[in-house]
C-alpha cells in the first residue's frame, strides 16, 4: 500500500483548515495519511479515520526529513505558512488547501474542517448548555480586540450560562471551563453565542460542532476570510465586528431583542 506522509507543522487553526484536503487525499489514493505536526496542534488530527498515525515534531520541516529518510512513496509539507505569504498571489489564507488540491491533483468534495470528537468527549459536553462562549487569545494579529472589549461581552452577558474557551485564567469567577481544548470545540454545538477573535477554536467550529451565532471580532486585512466565507455560503451565522463601537451596537442589538434582559 502507498505511503503517504504530509507535514502540517501549526497552527491548530491552520491544521484544522487542512483536514479536508487530506481527506480526499487519502480519498484519492486509497489509504490513511501520516501527519508530522508540532506536538502543540496534534490534537487537531485525533480521531479522524482518514489519519493513520500522527507524528510529532518539534522544528518545521521535520516531517518531511523523516518522510524522505523513511522512503515514503509521497511526501510533501503542507503548512499553510509555507504557501501563503504577502507576495504569494492568494487572496485569502483560505486559499491555501484549495491550492494543495491543484499541485496534488485532488479534487476538494468539501472545505470545511473536519472535526471529530470520541466518544469521550462528547459524554463530557453533551448535556452541557450555555448561552455564551467566548474565546480571546490570538497570535497572529487578526482581531482588534483588547482585554476591555472582552469584559464588555461578559458584563453583557453577565447572567447567563458562560464557556470560557480561552487557555488564560477567566478575568471573573463562575464561568465554566473544559479540561482540553477538543472538549471546548465539542460543546459548540450546544452554544447560542459564540463570540470570538477567529482563532483555532473558531476555525474547527466551522465543522458540524458549531455555534448557533457567530460574532467575530476580526480584522480581515491579512487573512482575508470575510469575501471567501461569503463566497462559500459560510457566513449565514456569522457577524464579523470591525471596532469596539460596532461590538457595542452589536450587545445592544441583543438587549433589544430581549436575550440579554
Amino acid at each position: 500500500m502507498m505511503k503517504i506522509g504530509v507535514e502540517s507543522y501549526g497552527s491548530f487553526g491552520d491544521c484544522c483548515l487542512l483536514t479536508p484536503f487530506i481527506r480526499d487525499l487519502s480519498e484519492k489514493h486509497g489509504t490513511a495519511i501520516d501527519v508530522a505536526v508540532h506536538k502543540k496542534f496534534a490534537d487537531a488530527f485525533l480521531n479522524l479515520p482518514f489519519i493513520n498515525n500522527i507524528i510529532q515534531i518539534n522544528r518545521i520541516n521535520d516531517g518531511v526529513k523523516m518522510f524522505k529518510a523513511l522512503k515514503y512513496d509521497l511526501y510533501f509539507n503542507a503548512t499553510q505558512g509555507s504557501y501563503f505569504r504577502n507576495n504569494s498571489g492568494m487572496f485569502s489564507l483560505l486559499d491555501v488547501p484549495d491550492k494543495l488540491s491543484g499541485i496534488m491533483k485532488v479534487h476538494l468534495t468539501d472545505r470545511r474542517p473536519v472535526f471529530i470528537p470520541t466518544k469521550t468527549e462528547l459524554k463530557i459536553t453533551e448535556n452541557e448548555i450555555f448561552d455564551l462562549a467566548i474565546e480571546s487569545e490570538y497570535n497572529s494579529g487578526q482581531s482588534w480586540s483588547k482585554d476591555q472589549d472582552i469584559m464588555m461581552v461578559l458584563r453583557a452577558f453577565k447572567n447567563k450560562r458562560i464557556l470560557w474557551c480561552s487557555k488564560s485564567e477567566p478575568p471573573v469567577e463562575g464561568l465554566h471551563r473544559f479540561n482540553t481544548r477538543r472538549e471546548t470545540i465539542a460543546a459548540l454545538i450546544n452554544v447560542k453565542h459564540f463570540f470570538c477573535v477567529g482563532s483555532g477554536i473558531f476555525c474547527a467550529s466551522l465543522s458540524k460542532y458549531k455555534p448557533e451565532n457567530y460574532y467575530v471580532l476580526w480584522s480581515d486585512d491579512y487573512f482575508k476570510y470575510i469575501q471567501r466565507f461569503k463566497e462559500r455560503g459560510w457566513d449565514s451565522t456569522v457577524t464579523w465586528i470591525e471596532d469596539s463601537e460596532d461590538l457595542s451596537s452589536c450587545l445592544n442589538r441583543l438587549r433589544i431583542q430581549g436575550f440579554l434582559n
